[in-house]
């Protein structure tokens, strides 16, 4: 199994949860945004906004049953890039994140990361049937820049979904399924087992302590929730995380893709992952 080293973690957490306003428990109140349509994506089922000058996801709403996924918003930047010394890099400056669209619509999230050479492209599509978001990232990147993996989507900021803590819970794959039932009073009480490689470093494919599955689902028992996945038929390694990071009031949820090959096209090397990341709303 591929992990990074507790200190190299501890460093990941704490540069996204310094890259937003709060601390400890507290949370910014939602961002009333008269021009929130500029920044957002929307289906018959879920409402996405994004933060124009955070780069992250401010905003999920399931408009099934009406919750949302952020108790007040999200936090932090929307990706990162590690690269094989350990350092990670975020986009944080003017600039590094743009949004492109297409007849009105968002089509794509751009990251670029000018001091390894390196940008990561996300498309997005809608599918009006089901109601899903799909994200598909390419990583344009050189050999030279030494990226060694990806973190898409981050979602930081995560409380209570419902009206009480008890009716939440985590579906996540790791150890072939586990049920958690309030997973932020649970992660917060310490003591679950193997708390890093099951839920803060979860890697796929592995039944064991990993993943042998790509998906999860964060819900309220009663007001229905939210799937994540990746829907890769060729069984790429990736990491499934669902955590609560130390000294911190709130729950994270990101993917961690590695680079295991490189193409070219138009003559740039890129690293292209053509599966899509995919963002559902669920009924109770």
């Amino acid at each position: 199994m591929r992990h990074w080293t507790a200190p190299y973690l501890l460093i990941y957490c704490l540069l996204i949860a310094n890259s937003s306003a709060a601390s400890g428990d507290e949370l910014p109140a939602r961002m009333s945004d008269p021009k929130t349509q500029q920044f957002s994506i929307e289906t018959c089922s879920l409402l996405i906004e994004f933060d124009p000058e955070g780069s992250g996801i401010r905003r999920v709403l399931n408009k099934l049953t009406g919750l949302e996924l952020f108790a007040k918003t999200g936090l932090g930047p929307g990706c990162a890039l590690i690269l094989d010394n350990g350092r990670i890099m975020m986009p944080s400056e003017p600039g590094q994140f743009t949004i492109k669209r297409v007849n009105g619509k968002i089509a794509s999230l751009n990251y670029s990361f000018p001091s390894v050479a390196s940008e990561l492209v996300v498309g997005i599509a809608t599918d009006e049937i089901t109601g899903r978001v799909s994200f598909t990232p390419v990583l344009l990147s050189s050999p030279e820049s030494r990226v060694a993996s990806f973190v898409f989507p981050i979602l930081s900021g995560m409380t209570r979904l419902g009206d009480s803590l008890d009716n939440d819970y985590l579906a996540h794959p790791s150890a072939s399924g586990l049920l958690v039932r309030n997973p932020l009073e649970t992660f917060r009480a310490g003591g679950v087992d193997h708390y890093q490689e099951r839920f803060a470093r979860s890697e796929y494919p592995d039944g064991f302590y990993g993943c042998p599955m790509q998906f999860m689902a964060f819900f309220d028992d009663i007001q229905g929730g939210f799937y994540f996945a990746c829907h890769d038929p060729t069984d790429t390694v990736k990491e499934l995380n669902f955590y609560l990071s130390p000294g911190m009031g709130y729950l994270k949820m990101h993917f961690t893709h590695y680079v295991g090959r490189e193409v070219s096209r138009n003559g740039r090397p890129t690293g292209s992952f053509s599966y899509p990341i995919v963002f559902a709303a669920t009924r109770a």
